[in-house]
C-alpha cells in the first residue's frame, strides 16, 4: 500500500495491476480511499480497459466511480477516453452535487 498522497491512500493487490490479458484485451482496476477534507469517507475506483475495436473508435476506455463508504451509496460515475478526461468529468459531477467544494481541483 502506498503512502497517502493528495488526501488519498491507493489500495491495490500485490504484483501487477493487470487483471487479465487475452488477445489485446487488458483490464485494470485501482481503488483510492479518501483520507482528508471533503474526500474523507469516500472510495474512488478507476476501471480501465483496452480494446482493439472500442466503442466510437476509442481504444482506451476509463470509468471512474465515487462511493460513500458508509452505506456504499454511489455518488457519481464518469467515463472518458483518457484517465484525465474521466477523472475531470467525475470531479465536475461531484461539484454539481455539492460533494466536492467548487474551489478544489483534485
Amino acid at each position: 500500500m502506498a503512502h497517502p498522497t493528495y488526501g488519498f491512500r491507493t489500495l491495490k493487490g500485490q504484483g501487477s495491476r493487470l487483471l487479465r490479458s487475452e488477445d489485446d484485451d487488458w483490464v485494470s482496476v485501482q481503488a483510492r480511499e479518501g483520507l482528508t477534507g471533503w474526500k474523507r469517507g469516500l472510495l474512488f475506483t478507476r476501471h480501465y480497459s483496452y480494446q482493439d475495436d472500442g466503442a466510437n473508435g476509442a481504444q482506451h476506455l476509463y470509468r471512474y466511480e465515487c462511493l460513500r463508504l458508509k452505506g456504499l451509496d454511489v455518488l457519481a460515475v464518469a467515463y472518458g477516453k483518457t484517465n484525465d478526461e474521466a477523472r475531470s468529468s467525475l470531479y465536475e459531477d461531484l461539484k454539481r452535487k455539492g460533494v466536492m467544494p467548487l474551489g478544489e481541483d483534485q
